[in-house]
């Protein structure tokens, strides 16, 4: 039952030297059958967690290849959803968080300068209802960023330019 109970957790190490020191106080031939039938389970299910471990591997391999992709072609929405998984994991989960900030600040930078033509858009307007509906339509997009991605790096540089718009909103009204 212990045995059992520690391949269920997938102690398999732990499984096995139970197994081992039972083996080496048993001398009847039909305990050391038991245990070496409980020992190929063990291994058994060891070598069925590690195919487990490797085709689990590949796929997340696959993944940061396709996250990979989407930010060579520029499309950090859906990089940033196939990195998602990642949060939390160690191993892949190390360039999963560099390949994320890559996507983020691609993400966020494609925002601002979004925000930033309408912006612009605005200071060349004559039209006072046009102007503040680009500046309204630019702060929009920065305070979602704000709201979106707090923690980022670019986080302070869109709060700046959340506050230049802020002003130029308080100036036509």
């Amino acid at each position: 039952e212990q045995v059992d109970q520690l391949i269920a957790r997938a102690e398999h190490d732990q499984a096995k030297l139970i197994l081992i020191k039972h083996r080496l106080r048993s001398s009847d031939e039909t305990q050391l059958r038991i245990i070496d039938q409980v020992m190929s389970r063990v291994e058994s299910s060891e070598q069925e967690a590690e195919r487990r471990r490797q085709v689990q591997n590949a796929a997340r391999r696959k993944q940061l290849e396709r996250a990979k992709a989407f930010i060579e072609r520029e499309k950090f929405e859906e990089a940033v959803s196939e990195l998602e998984t990642f949060q939390g994991k160690s191993g892949e989960g190390d360039e999963a968080a560099v390949l994320r900030e890559r996507a983020l600040e691609g993400l966020i930078n494609r925002e601002r300068n979004r925000a930033a033509r309408l912006f612009l858009k605005a200071k060349e307007t004559e039209d006072p209802d046009r102007k503040e509906a680009y500046l309204r339509s630019s702060y929009q997009i920065l305070k979602s960023l704000v709201d979106k991605y707090p923690s980022s790096p670019l986080s302070e540089k869109v709060r700046s330019n959340l506050e230049t718009v802020e002003e130029a909103l308080r100036e036509i009204t």
